[in-house]
């Protein structure tokens, strides 16, 4: 027999109901029947099926949120592959990059505007040195491993240390009277014949080395001599439009052969140093032949990446 309905006595007006009690919450508790139990499934609607491609569906896919107003929002164009090419281009964020311009601002175009004058007074002190004008310049070594080497004697024993050209002493960026110097060496060629020049490393290739060793700089071999290539380039190409260093600079890029050569470095120094002199003067006798590693900026083949998109920077560190 069904249970007889009765009037809720908490609600005397309110409707009949079949239940057992009318239970009236205190005020400010919950109600226990309002809050799902642990565990306990919970009451499931059936949406109503869409027909596919509708554009609820591709707003989902594409990751919008649909406004309760209806409609979609204007979807966000990702940049294509070429746009992305075009754009690491114009930005220029390469490591190499700013290390040439950092190279540039901060350091040559402080001191090759004065080589000269250094120069012209050790010349004047030692004029059987530096006989040839045409080699009155800073010869910047940019070898594309990255190795550099801290004592050129220990690198190449065909070249000595002789002397330190007149020092520049500028206050910069807080430093009072900062030193700017630079060596002058002997060459020894196959003659015994010296060659006297000032040379010195292109100091910000240690630092591309110094990240290929590093975990943390995610820079890998490869990364290293492709950064390598773009560091000499973009120098060449700073140093061409500068009218203040224009003369008073050799660029000596060379990619080191497999094979361990003792005289190595003292060759490339010297097959640039001879071309100098030709330049000059007339060069009698045979020209010597340019070393197969020595480069030039048309030689180099820069492929930063192998498709359009930029490449991260992988850990291939050894």
């Amino acid at each position: 027999m069904a249970a007889e309905p009765h009037r809720c006595l908490a609600h005397p007006r309110g409707p009949w109901r079949a239940s057992a009690a009318c239970h009236v919450p205190a005020p400010g508790s919950v109600r226990r029947s309002a809050v799902p139990r642990r565990g306990a499934p919970r009451a499931h609607r059936p949406q109503p099926r869409r027909p596919p491609g509708s554009p609820a569906d591709r707003g989902a896919a594409q990751g919008h949120l649909l406004p309760r107003g209806g409609g979609l929002p204007p979807p966000i164009q990702k940049p294509s592959a070429v746009e992305m090419s075009e754009m690491s281009e114009k930005s220029k964020q390469n490591v190499a990059h700013g290390l040439a311009w950092s190279y540039y601002v901060g350091y040559l175009k402080i001191v090759l505007p004065r080589v000269k004058k250094s120069m012209e007074e050790f010349s004047r002190a030692n004029p059987n040195v530096l006989a040839c004008r045409e080699t009155w310049k800073l010869h910047i070594l940019v070898p594309l491993s990255c190795d550099v080497c801290d004592d050129l004697e220990k690198a190449d024993s065909n070249i000595q240390y002789l002397t330190d050209l007149t020092e520049i002493t500028l206050t910069r960026a807080g430093t009072k009277k900062r030193v700017y110097k630079h060596s002058l060496y002997a060459i020894r060629d196959e003659d015994n014949k010296l060659w006297h020049c000032a040379v010195e490393y292109a100091t910000p290739l240690q630092s591309l080395y110094a990240m290929s060793q590093d975990e943390c700089a995610a820079f890998s071999r490869e990364d290293r001599l492709e950064q390598a290539k773009l560091f000499y380039r973009t120098l060449e190409e700073i140093l061409k439009g500068s009218k203040e260093c224009a003369g008073t600079y050799r660029l000596i890029v060379y990619e080191e052969s497999g094979e361990a050569e003792t005289h190595f470095l003292s060759r490339e120094i010297l097959w640039h140093l001879r071309q100098q002199h030709h330049e000059y003067t007339v060069y009698e006798g045979n020209h010597p032949h340019a070393p197969s590693t020595t480069l030039n900026s048309t030689e180099l083949n820069l492929q930063i990446s192998k498709s359009d998109l930029p490449q991260p920077l992988r850990s291939g560190c050894f």
